[in-house]
Formats: structure tokens, C-alpha cells, sequence
């Protein structure tokens, strides 16, 4: 509707009856009006300013007008509107006002030349003439229709935007740039409208000038008179084509995180702004359920371990407080009801201001790590207990070594003997993770290391397994008993044999006992005083394994029982 309005500084519009022109500096806000328009609003001099001219505009519509031509300033080319005036006679006229803004190079205003048009008889007869002048300049496509949704009017922005003539869209003729996969809906949802009296919205896309769809927010209110009877329908469309775009990303790029979420060992959770859980990722299932009954806001309270609760619900608060980010160990509710240790660790996401989301967290699973923490700390506890109680044996074995020989070099020989036979038995023991030991191969691996021939050694019994400290002592036992029996006993000489028998014993706790007995060597005379060998055995050994060791010199060989607890 704003047609190119081209007049000269003179004011040649011709002289009519109610039509007035005008030219206004705005930079010196310096006005000159035609005689036409002095007459229209009843003045014998014109006003010489924007300040004399407001003073003539009706009070109701004076703020209204200052605004508007202030967005004009800013923005128009052309513009148009409508106000009243109360001439000095006191008679109040309807002006519609069309002008066009001249600017400089660089965009400044310079004039603006406008028509003003008495409409005072066209506005008391149509009350949508204001419509219409309102319409004309607002972001929207608009439109009028009559009382049964016949569109008889649209403003310029429809006209710009679809490239179409009153001619083409009268009527219901607005079809025709409407997409077809969405005519059918809209038409019967205004239909329904028009039929009820109801206020319509949609959102539809429509076809551009330039052939391409951009999508519209659509509204139509209708027009009452004062008893209530529908006089015509007003309508707008506004363009709503970034906004589905802006939505239509972010919903992918929330299917793109919920995806990549799912695919996460993880339990992945979000935080608004207002602090609550407004996300679990699929792993939830897992857990207890997090949801409150009452309200169906997620709840984490529910699934942490009440021994854990207070601490954990402290360290979220201190991280919420200071805006840090959070971690926390501790114990949460599975499905079946049982309790696995998770690490929860969150993000604050605090510079991130078009999101809702405040905190990105994820619980991770260390229920396995915890065990092995903790038997790490069990096995460094045991490690350390028997590297002490090694430390004292071999402590003990130097003291009796060096303490049992006069000669020094003898002594350093036995000491270096033993220590290997106490290695050997700890070679067996790092093999078996420091477990069990089979009876049998820590007698065998002892006698072996002595360099005795295995036809002379017969072992007799049922194979079973020594905890690894009594597996130990067995081994030292073994070793003394050879190495004795090697210098003075029944393996100094070549028909000499030792019988060695080991079996379990079904008491409570259950215990062992091992046998040795010498045939065949030499006639054995009781010592005079007891060695290394025979306080190893009778002493240190009976009270580690918890049991008892007697050795008997019998003149045709020496005799050894030992029993004692197998754990």
C-alpha cells in the first residue's frame, strides 16, 4: 500500500478538499506545510516544529504517534498511519498520514514528505480503516476478512512477501501459495473457526515470491461489534523460519547426545537450572528406580546408600555453591536391590546461557576396582606380615647358624644352605600366588636340592595342600633333617634310605602329619646337645604349625613325627 509519494519543496500537490502536504528537515526540525494542510487542520499559521505540531494531536493518540514516527526515523522508507487532531475550533478529525523518508548516503534522515488525507467520514463509516493503517506497517503479513472468512484485504507485507495480487488471493484464494502437504489441514481448522467464532492458530509454511517455502506462525481473532456480533476476521502470519530451524537443531543435537549417552557404559544425567535430575540415559533401567511417585521428578536420593547419603549430598552442594566440579565415590541402588560402588562425576556448565542444562554428570561402575582395592590392601597387609615373619626366621636361622659352629667359615656354609632351602620354598609359594603348597613338592623340591639320589628317598602317602607359612616350616624341617642325615646319618653311607610319610588327618581343625625315618646308616648315638636342626624342629616348628615335633635317636636310624594344623 505505500506507493512512491515524489513532491518539490513548493507543495505542487494541486489544491483538494481535505488533502495537505508537508516537509519536515528533521535535522534542523524545521516543518513547511502546504496551505491545503494549514486549512485541513484549521490554523491560520503553520507550526514551525515537531513540538508545535504534537500540541495539535488528539491526547489519546499523541504518545502513540511520537513512537511510531520514532521506529519511522530508524527504519521506514515510506510509512503510514493514522491519528486524530482537535482543531482550534474544538471539532476532533480522522488524518491518515503517508509519507517517504529521505536519507543521505550514509542513512541519516534527511526530510520526510508526506500527504495528510481528512478521513474522518471514511473512519466513522469503517472501523477497520484503523486496521488497515496499522496493518500497513507491521513485521507480519496481515489480512481482513469479512465475517464469514472471505478475505477482501491483505497489507503490504503479504503482497512483498508473496509476489501475488489482491486479484490472485481474494476470497479463499490464499490457497494457492500454501504447501499442498498442509493445505488440507489448515483449511479445515480456519474453517472451523469461522464456523465457531474461535480464535485459530497454526503453522504452516507458505510460498515466497521467489518460490521457496518459509514457515509461518498463523493467528485470526475476530472483530466484534458492541452486541457481539462478528463485523470481520483480522489476521497475521508471522515468520517463524529461523526459530523452527534454531528448534529443529537443537533437537537433533539432543538426539545426537541422548544417542552417543545410550552408547556409554555410563549412567549419564543432567541438571537444570532450577537443581533438579531432568535426564538419566538409558542405563537408569539398572538402578532402583530414581523417579518420586508423587511429584515424577527424578530423585538421586532414592538410590544412594543411606551411609552415603549425607556425605554425598555435602560434596554437591559445596560443588553447586561454588560452581567446581563435582566427585563423589559412593554406594548406589541397583534393580535387584543390592549396592555397587560408582564413581558420579559433573561438569557445571555454567557459560553456557541458551541451554537449560547447568551440570553434566556420569556414574561410572568401580564396584570391581573397589574389591580390588581393596584386596590389594589386604595382600599388601599379608605381604607385609610375612615379609616380617621371613625377616625374623631368617634372623633366627643366622643367630642358631653362627651360634651352633665355632668355625665361622662352617657356619656362613650352613647359613647359605638354609637360606636357599627357605628360598626354594618361596619360589613354590610366588608360583601359588603366596596360597597353598603341595606337601609333596615342597619335600621333594627339598630333598632334590640336597643332592641325594631319589632312589634312596620313598615317600609314602596322600598329596595335600599347606598353607604357605606351615609350607614353609615343612621345608626348613625337610632341609635340617637331610642335612643332618647326609653328615651323620643313614645318607652319609651308600646303602643308606630315608622313608618319608605324609597324610592328612580328618580332625577338627584338620591337621597333617609327616614321618621320617632313616634305615641303613650308620649306629646313631644321641647328641650331646641339641643343634640348629633339632630346635628348628622341636621349637620354632611346632609353633608355627600349632602342633607338636619329636625327634627320637633310635640306634639303627633317626626318627622324626611332626603334626600339626595344615591351615
Amino acid at each position: 500500500m505505500h506507493g512512491a509519494i515524489v513532491m518539490s519543496k513548493e507543495h505542487s500537490l494541486p489544491a483538494l478538499e481535505g488533502v495537505g502536504s508537508y516537509v519536515w528537515h528533521v535535522a534542523d526540525d524545521v516543518l513547511e506545510w502546504s496551505p491545503g494542510l494549514v486549512a485541513l487542520y484549521g490554523l491560520e499559521l503553520a507550526p514551525t516544529d515537531e513540538a508545535a505540531f504534537s500540541v495539535l494531536l488528539h491526547p489519546e493518540d499523541r504518545l502513540r504517534v511520537q513512537s511510531e514516527t520514532t521506529a519511522f526515523l530508524q527504519h521506514a522508507t515510506h510509512f503510514s498511519h493514522e491519528f486524530r487532531i482537535i482543531r482550534p475550533d474544538g471539532i476532533v478529525r480522522h488524518i491518515l498520514d503517508r509519507a517517504k523518508v529521505e536519507r543521505s548516503p550514509d542513512g541519516s534522515v534527511v526530510a520526510i514528505r508526506g500527504v495528510n488525507v481528512d478521513i474522518t467520514d471514511e473512519r466513522l463509516a469503517d472501523p477497520l480503516v484503523g486496521f488497515r493503517a496499522l496493518a500497513d506497517n507491521i513485521n507480519q503479513l496481515a489480512w481482513i476478512a469479512d465475517q464469514h472468512g472471505s478475505i477482501y484485504w491483505y497489507n503490504a507485507r503479504w503482497y512483498e512477501f508473496t509476489g501475488t495480487t489482491l486479484d490472485d488471493v481474494m476470497g479463499w484464494g490464499w490457497q494457492c501459495v500454501h504447501h499442498p502437504d498442509h493445505l488440507e489441514r489448515v483449511v479445515e481448522r480456519i474453517s472451523h473457526s469461522f464456523a465457531t467464532g474461535e480464535d485459530w492458530e497454526d503453522t504452516f509454511p507458505l510460498r515466497g515470491a521467489d518460490g521457496g517455502y518459509r514457515w509461518f506462525l498463523s493467528r485470526a481473532r475476530p472483530i466484534r461489534d458492541d452486541e457481539g456480533t462478528i463485523r470481520a476476521w483480522f489476521g497475521t502470519n508471522t515468520d517463524v523460519t529461523e526459530q523452527r530451524q534454531n528448534e529443529e537443531k537443537t533437537h537433533r543435537l539432543q538426539r545426537q547426545f541422548e544417542l552417543l549417552a545410550d552408547s556409554m557404559p555410563q549412567l549419564v544425567w543432567t541438571v537444570n537450572a532450577q537443581g533438579q535430575v531432568d535426564y538419566y540415559n538409558k542405563r537408569i533401567a539398572a538402578f532402583w528406580p530414581a523417579r518420586d511417585p508423587d511429584t515424577g521428578l527424578f530423585d538421586w536420593r532414592k538410590i544412594v546408600h543411606p551411609d552415603d547419603l549425607a556425605r554425598t549430598m555435602q560434596e554437591w552442594e559445596a560443588a553447586a555453591t561454588s560452581g567446581h566440579d563435582y566427585a563423589c565415590d559412593h554406594r548406589l541402588k541397583m534393580r535387584d536391590g543390592s549396592y555397587r560402588w560408582h564413581l558420579s562425576r559433573a561438569n557445571s556448565q555454567q557459560e553456557v546461557s541458551d541451554i537449560d542444562i547447568r551440570w553434566v554428570g556420569t556414574a561410572t561402575d568401580i564396584e570391581e576396582l573397589k574389591r580390588s582395592e581393596h584386596e590389594r590392601q589386604l595382600l599388601l597387609q599379608e605381604l607385609n606380615h610375612r615379609v616380617k615373619n621371613t625377616l625374623a626366621l631368617v634372623q633366627g636361622i643366622a643367630s642358631l647358624s653362627f651360634r651352633s659352629f665355632d668355625d665361622h667359615k662352617t657356619a656362613l656354609s650352613a647359613f647359605h644352605a638354609r637360606l636357599a632351602a627357605l628360598a626354594r620354598t618361596h619360589d613354590l609359594l610366588v608360583r601359588d600366588d603366596w596360597q597353598e603348597l603341595s606337601v609333596s613338592e615342597v619335600i621333594l623340591s627339598t630333598v632334590a636340592a640336597l643332592g641325594v639320589e631319589v632312589h634312596r628317598i620313598d615317600l609314602a602317602g596322600d598329596d595335600f595342600k599347606l598353607s604357605g607359612r606351615n609350607g614353609v616350616m615343612v621345608g626348613m624341617a625337610i632341609h635340617e633333617l637331610g642335612t643332618n642325615a647326609i653328615k651323620y646319618g643313614a645318607l652319609s653311607g651308600p646303602s643308606g634310605r630315608v622313608h618319608i610319610d605324609y597324610r592328612k588327618v580328618q580332625t577338627e581343625p584338620v591337621g597333617f602329619q609327616i614321618f621320617w625315618e632313616e634305615k641303613g646308616g650308620p649306629t646313631v648315638t644321641p647328641p650331646s646337645r641339641k643343634g640348629f636342626g633339632s630346635r628348628l624342629i622341636q621349637q620354632a616348628l611346632a609353633s608355627m604349625i600349632e602342633g607338636e615335633a619329636l625327634i627320637e635317636y633310635k640306634a639303627d636310624g633317626v626318627r622324626c613325627s611332626i603334626t600339626g594344623r595344615v591351615f
